[in-house]
């Protein structure tokens, strides 16, 4: 039976309720002043109920993290989802990777800062949970460019050095427009600094550059 909430509503789906409720507290006021009795209140639960969810802060924000942050699974989405060219996958994951850096620029600048943050022993925090992501995101675009090396469709190159460029250069671009200059980048916009980062790793990986003597 669903646990009713402080306001008599029915609990159902309320993991979901608080995860939503953690990452705007999160985003709001930081990690360090975000309460556990806050998120409760925000949500309309007691902190009993929010405890039976997640036993400890550092869990509500590991799950508040995956909920609000591009995962692995959605890039292995983009690239398969796509028909056609490296040129034209690359540029559906770089574009679902903006949609996400976008969805909420107050939990994007959270994560850059907390990022920057000493590590506190014995708890992972968010620098830890980005840079274990960021490894597995670019693991992942690597795989799909030595597919297409192994296919005969790209030119063989350091996959991992490629995929990380890819990566850097769209976390650069979003800093640069967003955060530093606190205007998000509109589609045009995007779409324009993905033309340009996208042409310059496909041009790279095309087997014409081989064959017109391009370096390897």
């Amino acid at each position: 039976m669903p646990r009713p909430t402080v306001s008599g509503r029915d609990a159902s789906n309320k993991r979901d309720a608080i995860v939503a409720a953690a990452v705007s507290s999160f985003a709001a006021h930081g990690v360090a002043r975000a309460s556990m009795r806050r998120i409760a209140k925000a949500v309309g639960i007691t902190d009993a109920t929010l405890y039976h969810y997640f036993p400890s802060k550092q869990a509500l924000l590991e799950a508040a993290f995956r909920s609000a942050t591009f995962q692995t699974d959605d890039l292995e989405s983009a690239l398969e989802g796509t028909a056609g060219s490296l040129r034209e996958r690359l540029r559906a994951a770089g574009r679902a990777f903006l949609d996400v850096l976008a969805w909420d620029p107050e939990w994007t600048r959270l994560v850059v800062r907390e990022s920057l943050r000493p590590e506190t022993p014995g708890e992972r925090s968010i620098g830890s949970l980005v840079g274990a992501l960021g490894r597995q995101r670019i693991d992942a675009l690597a795989q799909a460019i030595r597919r297409d090396a192994a296919a005969g469709l790209a030119r063989k190159c350091d996959a991992d050095l490629v995929a990380a460029h890819f990566f850097h250069a769209c976390v650069g671009f979003w800093i640069g427009e967003a955060l530093i200059a606190n205007a998000k980048p509109g589609p045009e916009r995007c779409d324009a600094f993905l033309d340009h980062v996208v042409d310059l790793i496909a041009t790279r990986l095309s087997l014409d550059a081989e064959l017109e003597g391009g370096a390897p």
